[in-house]
């Protein structure tokens, strides 16, 4: 019951702060000069006036190694929302492009073949229950060094407590 009113308030939240969008926006015309990753096609994002955004979900996407994008149109993503991809059972890898600065409660919760996720060092918190139930999460590749990532702010339970994974950094690896 409660999980079903945390979803609920999230969703209100959501849907009061923003204007969502599952269709993802034409890219300019002519040359980019931006090398991150192209974003998997249909993701839901959630857009602000201060020109960053959201993703929210997985929306129409059929990828099973999502890629979390830089940019959505003009808009800035800036983090990944709460439960924004729970229960995704499809989901076996997700990439996270630079300037993503948070990654919100429950973002991955029951991913059950989620296997590596991809973390740049732009990343500032990562919520709790970000990982809970994603048993098969062996790999984070983290793009900063390992006292980079040791300041990230983990909120106690990210990852559900659960051990068996490596966290690759610049600099070495830590083993949970």
């Amino acid at each position: 019951m409660k999980r079903i009113i945390s979803l609920l308030l999230a969703l209100v939240l959501c849907l009061s702060l923003c204007a969502c969008g599952g269709e993802k926006s034409a890219d300019k015309e002519g040359g980019s000069e931006n090398h991150e990753p192209t974003g998997s096609e249909g993701l839901e994002f959630c857009t602000y006036s201060d020109g960053t955004c959201q993703v929210t979900g997985l929306g129409a996407c059929t990828d099973t190694e999502i890629v979390i994008p830089a940019k959505y149109g003009d808009f800035k993503v800036i983090a990944i929302c709460h439960d924004a991809f729970e229960d995704c059972g499809s989901i076996s890898g997700v990439i996270i492009s630079e300037g993503v600065v948070e990654i919100r409660s429950g973002a991955f919760q029951d991913c059950g073949k989620l296997k590596s996720v991809t973390i740049p060092n732009s990343v500032t918190r990562i919520w709790v229950g970000t990982f809970e139930g994603c048993h098969s999460l062996k790999s984070i590749y983290y793009g900063g060094t390992m006292s980079q990532w040791q300041a990230v702010n983990k909120e106690e339970g990210w990852d559900s407590g659960r051990y068996g994974y490596t966290v690759y950094c610049t600099d070495g690896k830590i083993t949970k």
